[in-house]
């Protein structure tokens, strides 16, 4: 004899809420841990960055270059979606090492509304550009808790890093100046290096058995040759963790980085500009990503 509906549903139901109350009934029986002391974390996230960057590359008789905006005079998009690698490591209940990656690559092609001098060249408007704008950043930062307990962590925090710039413009274009129809196929690529470091205050607090905050803030300026940087640094990470073996991250940052590359001189004047730049760069990020304590 068929049952009736209602009680093919109510069974059903009753099978779900059981099953539901079995997996919550093992979840609260698992250890979770204190993943604020874990030895090890490795955490691979994807990362949507938003960009706002300015940036200007002096001719080598020491002209100044006209201010670019990467994303409106140049085209580049003022969002990307790229990966990010860390892991951390605490040597010790107080201490916390950090390193890791953020991958920021971009390309562009605009012709141009307006003449623009970069390097020792004029580009009138209408020349067409093909650009690349890199800023990939690797970071180390090191966290010392001045106050370490079984629910939170609470002190101070020295971030180095390095940008990888590669800021690169190809062209064939009409040259402003040089009579008409005159044209001229360019290409100029500035690869540089750019130390950062930021001093600044942390914390990391456990909020149930699985719920971890982690808030950061920085700031410095670093003077290092003919490269002088002004770092701004915010982050918020929140992790839940699903088992005791790995967990979700979610995490919000800002970065707002200022780069000024003087010329290379002997006391006597300029030997090599390769090349005078500055460049303001900015990104926000909001990643989503997985963790796993070791």
């Amino acid at each position: 004899m068929k049952s009736p509906g209602w009680l093919r549903a109510g069974l059903s139901i009753g099978s779900c809420a059981f099953a539901l109350c079995a997996w919550a009934s093992h979840a609260r029986a698992q250890d979770f841990g204190n993943h604020l002391y874990d030895r090890f974390q490795v955490s691979a996230s994807g990362s949507l960055l938003w960009f706002g960057s300015d940036v200007r590359i002096d001719a080598k008789d020491g002209s100044v270059g006209t201010d670019l905006s990467v994303e409106d005079d140049l085209g580049f998009s003022d969002t990307k979606f790229q990966p990010r690698l860390a892991v951390q490591w605490k040597p010790g209940r107080k201490h916390q090492l950090e390193l890791g990656y953020q991958f920021a690559r971009r390309s562009a092609s605009r012709t141009l509304d307006q003449t623009i001098d970069v390097g020792d060249t004029s580009f009138a408007a209408g020349a067409q550009i093909n650009s690349v704008f890199d800023t990939d950043n690797a970071f180390l930062n090191y966290r010392f808790a001045i106050v370490a307990d079984e629910r939170k962590q609470l002190g101070v925090g020295l971030g180095l890093g390095a940008f990888f710039f590669n800021v690169g413009v190809d062209a064939l274009a009409n040259v402003s100046g040089g009579g008409e129809g005159a044209t001229v196929s360019y290409s100029n690529t500035t690869d540089f290096i750019a130390p950062t470091m930021a001093l600044g205050l942390f914390g990391r607090f456990r909020s149930g058995d699985r719920w971890y905050i982690d808030p950061d803030v920085r700031y410095l300026r670093l003077t290092v040759e003919r490269l002088t940087a002004q770092v701004v640094e915010a982050g918020l990470v929140t992790r839940y963790y699903v088992s005791p073996k790995w967990g979700l991250e979610g995490g919000l940052g800002l970065k707002a980085v200022q780069i000024d590359v003087g010329p290379k001189t002997d006391g006597t004047g300029i030997v090599d500009l390769n090349a005078s730049a500055r460049i303001r760069y900015g990104e926000s990020q909001a990643r989503f990503g997985v963790v796993f304590p070791l």
